[in-house]
């Protein structure tokens, strides 16, 4: 949840720049690459609150965003303001994945600990824990049923074919997985301690 209340921080506090350059000369945004920066801005501020769920929210946006006019920055910066303040006291979004990717975030330290120690089963195993809680809550989120008691292996495969996860990062799932199963049977050959420093490179990466 700190990472994306930080990562609204920052579109907040980018949006007021952007208002205060709104109105500079044609010189003055090329300088500052207004256009590019505006863009970049306006993206993440509907992927953002699209992930947090709030389409109430992304709505509103769009809608600031197609009317164009001369306050549509000042607007959207006051709807993520107001989303940040909401989600921070626990008024809205899906709580229970910001949650989970809390969860995510102590048990990605606690496998570095373990493996910085020389315990890369340990931490393989946890990372693999992880990664497969992570697969679940994708596929929730893409409205993929998995049962109790199915593998992850086939979740991986099915946010695949529902074209949510691409080819390669498949793919790259299921090396790590295949390195925490591994590392779950004993079998320390089946990896190296690399392969599980990249695997919780990957965790951190997309799981937190």
């Amino acid at each position: 949840m700190r990472k994306v209340l930080d990562f609204l921080d920052s579109l907040v506090e980018e949006g007021v720049r952007l208002e205060a350059l709104y109105g500079a000369p044609s010189e003055k945004k090329i300088e500052e690459g207004f256009t590019r920066r505006y863009r970049k801005w306006k993206q993440s501020a509907l992927e953002v609150l699209g992930y947090l769920g709030l389409e109430r929210y992304v709505r509103a946006v769009d809608s600031a965003f197609n009317m164009a006019r001369s306050t549509e920055v000042s607007e959207v910066t006051g709807l993520v303001e107001s989303a940040r303040d909401l989600i921070r006291n626990g008024f809205v979004g899906d709580i229970r994945h910001l949650l989970h990717a809390e969860m995510f975030e102590t048990m990605a330290e606690q496998a570095k600990g373990l493996l910085e120690s020389g315990h890369a089963v340990p931490a393989a195993v946890l990372g693999r824990i992880v990664l497969e809680d992570w697969l679940r809550d994708q596929a929730e989120k893409a409205g993929i049923s998995t049962p109790k008691g199915t593998k992850a292996a086939v979740v991986n495969e099915n946010l695949k074919k529902a074209s949510i996860f691409s080819v390669p990062k498949w793919r790259q799932v299921q090396v790590y997985l295949d390195i925490g199963n591994a590392a779950a049977h004993g079998d320390e050959k089946g990896f190296t301690k690399a392969d599980v420093e990249k695997l919780l490179e990957f965790i951190e990466a997309n799981c937190v």
